[in-house]
């Protein structure tokens, strides 16, 4: 994902969010090296920070909102994703799958009404299947499991509890 630009003063709806701001999240910039850069909310002068991840999450969910508080609490930087809004390709979710070493079948919400609809808890789950789960989460993505925590080692983590989120903090805070 790329980082968007905008001047002093100016709120781009379209840029990614940061946490790591008492639970508000911030545009990120293009800092002028191309590191990115938090820009404050007080007008105080840039600071340049490193995002240690990117967050796939969904507003409204507890979950999610659990991973931001704790990530805020340890102020661990990240980058918000709403993939219900911006969902993954084919190729960005395998990608996270690799990063994951998990399968589709691991992190697809089965339960959810698109799910049923499809009867994919019954679909084999075998590697001839797999590219038919990922072209289904892709078309759903509310089917993906979430919060999915994607660390710039390039690791990552579905950050559902404590212990995996207390990972993720231990992970990106040295």
């Amino acid at each position: 994902m790329g980082f968007g630009r905008g001047g002093a003063g100016e709120e781009d709806s379209r840029l990614p969010r940061v946490g790591a701001s008492g639970g508000r999240g911030i545009p990120v910039h293009q800092h002028h090296r191309g590191a990115p850069a938090i820009r404050p909310q007080c007008g105080a002068p840039w600071s340049v920070t490193m995002v240690t991840m990117e967050i796939w999450h969904n507003p409204s969910c507890s979950k999610c909102a659990g991973a931001r508080a704790s990530l805020d609490e340890a102020r661990v930087p990240y980058r918000l994703r709403a993939y219900l809004e911006q969902p993954p390709n084919a190729a960005e979710l395998t990608e996270v799958l690799r990063r994951l070493d998990a399968r589709a079948w691991d992190i697809c919400r089965t339960g959810e009404p698109s799910a049923v609809a499809q009867g994919m808890a019954d679909w084999p789950r075998d590697d001839a299947s797999e590219s038919r789960w990922i072209e289904a989460m892709v078309a759903h993505p509310e089917l993906i499991q979430r919060p999915i925590l994607l660390l710039d080692d390039g690791g990552a983590l579905v950050g559902r509890t404590p212990e995996v989120l207390d990972e993720a903090v231990r992970r990106t805070t040295g």
